[in-house]
């Protein structure tokens, strides 16, 4: 099955990489941009709407005009 390879090479991975690293890199290429790290996962949509919906249309509201 492909989800044991794959749950493997994240495991070696995952140890590496932090939430701080990765804003620090993400912002160091995009200094004016916008990051909201949430704590959810593939379903992010199904299991934390609400965390997600509010930024949203914070981020929309502010560029869409």
């Amino acid at each position: 099955m492909w989800a044991e390879p794959y749950a493997q090479a994240l495991a070696a991975v995952a140890p590496n990489v932090s939430e701080r690293g990765f804003r620090d890199e993400f912002l160091g290429e995009l200094p004016d941009a916008e990051l909201h790290l949430l704590d959810g996962g593939h379903w992010l949509l199904e299991t934390h709407l609400g965390d997600v919906v509010a930024p949203m249309r914070d981020f929309l509201a502010r560029v869409h005009r």
